[in-house]
């Protein structure tokens, strides 16, 4: 089918449809290792085709080189050419290249091919950090999302490429508006404005957006939690762990009187939040809800064990292992987070501690009758003066336990 359209059998790498460029370069790189899996009756056929086994690469790359100048006026391949990915990265290869001659190190361009570039209008060096080789790329994406959505309100974690590249255009705005060197045009302003980019709000036009997203996570995590004491490995919404903790501390300069990001609307928000509440009352407003949680786990269920892996509560079900714990820690005299008070409290809805009535874990005792049958077992079998080996293969770590007993 591709002879059909093309007349030729040289069907470049990027060429996507059915995977053919990708097995038209794995069946060259095979037949150049030795190690070509086609018979002789398949090599002759693609042969009568007139495939090429051997690809001059630079003049491959040159000639797609000259369809794209044919194409756009230029050869300014952006760094992401979704038409020719191959060509970008030969572009950005034959600039460092370019670098590494000049440095006088190895390099694969000659003057000819430096020359042969050149009569292109190759540009060797882009401005750092100056968008000129994806501007143009960049404004259609623009262009597109306003097409699709209306408006210009870039979403950061929905399209973050595309949200950064607004905030650059923001601050090189404010750079050509102070008399600096900027890599905005006229007409680059003209183009953003008229698809409704607000140049002069800078980046925090668009970080409110976010910040009252934000906002809206918090509240709705207090008004299911009934507090804002987000822990900061909170697995299930980690970014908003990491703002609220941030929040916080700007909270804490503002009622302090120093500088702070906030404005005087934000930190009346945020203590609307109880974000500062002490910690004594927020513990306690924790433990309230927590129990709640519990009872209803235990009304529902029919049991007061929660699983370690409870799907429906993962948050509920890391309390009660920590309860169990801070449990363990009070038996063996060691601080925890129990009072005598608490642990009534859960024992009157049924609190499955995990310990037999002596006060051993359940989970110690089952481990200590284990090792004790097999002893008795071993005993039987090789009288009872014997000691198991350390190696003892029907039950490892016997000899070890023991010792210790």
């Amino acid at each position: 089918a591709y002879y059909d359209k093309h007349n030729n059998v040289n069907v470049p790498h990027h060429y996507k449809l059915d995977g053919l460029g990708q097995w038209v370069h794995r069946v060259r790189l095979q037949q150049k290792k030795g190690i070509l899996p086609l018979n002789e009756e398949q090599v002759t056929f693609l042969n009568e085709l007139g495939f090429v086994w051997e690809v001059d690469n630079w003049k491959n790359k040159m000639d797609y080189l000259r369809l794209y100048k044919d194409k756009h006026g230029d050869v300014n391949v952006p760094q992401f050419y979704a038409d020719n990915p191959a060509l970008a990265k030969f572009v950005q290869r034959c600039r460092r290249q370019h670098m590494l001659l000049k440095k006088g190190k190895p390099s694969i361009l000659t003057t000819e091919r430096v020359y042969e570039l050149d009569s292109l209008g190759f540009v060797w060096t882009l401005p750092r950090k100056s968008g000129l080789a994806n501007w143009d790329d960049m404004i259609l994406k623009l262009q597109n999302f306003k097409a699709e959505n209306g408006d210009v309100n870039i979403d950061k974690k929905d399209h973050p490429q595309l949200f950064k590249w607004l905030q650059r255009q923001r601050r090189q705005y404010k750079l050509k508006q102070v008399g600096k060197p900027s890599i905005l045009s006229e007409e680059r302003v003209t183009a953003l404005m008229e698809l409704g980019v607000d140049l002069e709000s800078n980046a925090e036009g668009k970080a409110m957006t976010t910040w009252d997203r934000m906002y809206e996570e918090l509240q709705a995590y207090h008004d299911k939690h009934g507090h804002s004491n987000i822990p900061r490995d909170y697995a299930a919404n980690r970014p908003l762990a990491h703002w609220t903790a941030r929040m916080k501390q700007q909270l804490k300069l503002a009622q302090q009187g120093k500088v702070t990001r906030l404005s005087d609307e934000r930190v009346a928000k945020l203590k609307s939040l109880d974000l500062l509440t002490n910690s004594s009352k927020m513990a306690e407003l924790r433990w309230v809800h927590r129990v709640a949680e519990f009872k209803c786990y235990v009304e529902e269920h029919g049991n007061g064990s929660v699983p370690k892996r409870y799907s429906e509560n993962p948050e509920m079900a890391a309390w009660f292992t920590s309860q169990r714990r801070n449990r363990w820690l009070m038996e063996q005299g060691k601080p925890s987070d129990l009072t005598p008070e608490k642990i009534a409290e859960l024992d009157q809805l049924g609190f499955d501690w995990g310990f037999k009535g002596d006060g051993t874990p359940k989970k110690a005792a089952k481990k200590w009758e284990f090792y004790f049958d097999n002893l008795e077992k071993y005993k039987r079998e090789h009288g009872m003066s014997s000691m198991p080996p350390w190696d003892y293969k029907p039950c490892k770590g016997l000899a070890s336990w023991t010792v210790k007993q």
